[in-house]
């Protein structure tokens, strides 16, 4: 449920909001101990900001990895440090991404011909040779904007601190798995304004 006063999600169990609202009541209150508020929600439930009128970003600085998250069936495309920032616009990602596979195919095979060239035959790298090079060294920055009507997932793993998030339009580069310590107030946000479609 939305928060009349400050327009915070807040699930439907809650019984009043961060800023001191009472749901049931109808009437503001004293801010609340944050220990109290949790101990009045369901578990695992979340509270999250309204994204609206551009004072709420969520931002979230972290690494991104080439790990899956289930039940997504692909890694991550993006690499090394970067972040996420979700706004009313939609997501922000800033960082650096893999390229097309025809790309790094077509990387891999110049580096064995020149290698093959330059020693007269005599050395050709190997496809462990390679492999990072075009998955991890080899990369392109690129800040990408998506709306949330591209978003088509949004997965979490608290223990490794990961969020990973799928989107249509960008097809080197979706997946996006971050890993974050913010990586729950990201995810949150995201599922906040994915609803704000869905209300609207």
């Amino acid at each position: 449920m939305k928060c009349p006063h400050c327009g915070l999600l807040s699930p439907e169990s809650a019984q009043w909001c961060d800023c001191g609202y009472d749901f049931q009541t109808q009437t503001m209150g004293n801010e609340r101990d944050p220990q109290t508020v949790q101990s009045s929600r369901a578990p695992n439930s979340a509270h999250v900001p309204a994204l609206k009128g551009g004072a709420n970003t969520i931002i979230a600085e972290g690494r991104f990895v080439k790990k899956r998250v289930q039940p997504m069936k692909k890694h991550g495309l993006y690499r090394g440090n970067g972040r996420l920032e979700v706004s009313e616009a939609g997501l922000t990602v800033v960082g650096k991404h893999v390229y097309s596979l025809g790309a790094r195919w077509g990387l891999g095979l110049a580096i064995v011909f020149g290698c093959l060239i330059l020693t007269a035959g005599a050395f050709a790298p190997g496809f462990l040779l390679i492999y990072p090079i075009v998955e991890y060294w080899w990369l392109k920055k690129e800040e990408l904007q998506v709306p949330f009507s591209a978003i088509t997932g949004i997965e979490t793993s608290v223990p490794t601190e990961l969020v990973a998030i799928t989107f249509e339009g960008y097809p080197w580069c979706s997946p996006v798995v971050l890993k974050s310590t913010d990586f729950q107030a990201v995810a949150d946000a995201l599922r906040s304004g994915l609803a704000s479609i869905l209300i609207a």
